[in-house]
């Protein structure tokens, strides 16, 4: 899998670059593949992390701006529009590791579409609750947990000894 984004957003660059660094990273399928099961589907995550492996195709990111400035979308892909995955402008407010969630739930549904045009592991209707456990869901948290988990990382805290005379009551 390889995710793809011409424009000029740099926050939509930087998760771009993320996600495709991740999708390398064999750990990073390895827990896919290691989770017990996936609801929505008869599909086992060894499978959903063979086909996202084998997937050969670049999502291409295209930005949108909803009709509906209220809509919950922040996403979407569409069967029509083969490996093209439509991130919705009014939604780039949210933070880096949202974002990333969204387009790694995103190319989950891309990739379940290449095999064989169906819906073989989404998630149902489009409401969130209870679908935690899905594959587009928890393989976005999943991606999202290992952004968050690698800006702590990168933190370095220096520390310093007090000379305790120094300090005054």
């Amino acid at each position: 899998m390889k995710v793809v984004y011409k424009g000029k957003n740099e926050k939509v660059n930087d998760c771009v670059e993320f996600i495709n660094d991740l999708f390398e990273a064999d750990f990073f399928l390895k827990s896919v593949a290691d989770k017990d099961s996936f609801t929505h589907t008869e599909y086992e995550p060894r499978k959903v992390a063979a086909l996202m492996k084998d997937d050969e195709n670049e999502t291409v990111v295209k930005l949108y701006k909803s009709f509906n400035p209220w809509t919950r979308a922040n996403a979407h892909v569409s069967p029509k529009f083969e490996n093209t995955l439509f991130l919705n402008t009014r939604k780039l407010w949210r933070n880096r590791e949202d974002i990333i969630n969204t387009i790694v739930h995103e190319c989950v549904h891309v990739v379940d579409f290449s095999e064989n045009g169906i819906i073989d592991f989404g998630h149902g209707d489009n409401y969130s609750k209870g679908k935690e456990n899905s594959a587009p869901y928890w393989i976005g948290e999943l991606a999202k947990k290992i952004y968050l988990d690698s800006l702590e990382s990168e933190i370095e805290i220096e520390s310093h000894e007090i000379d305790e005379n120094l300090i005054v009551d």
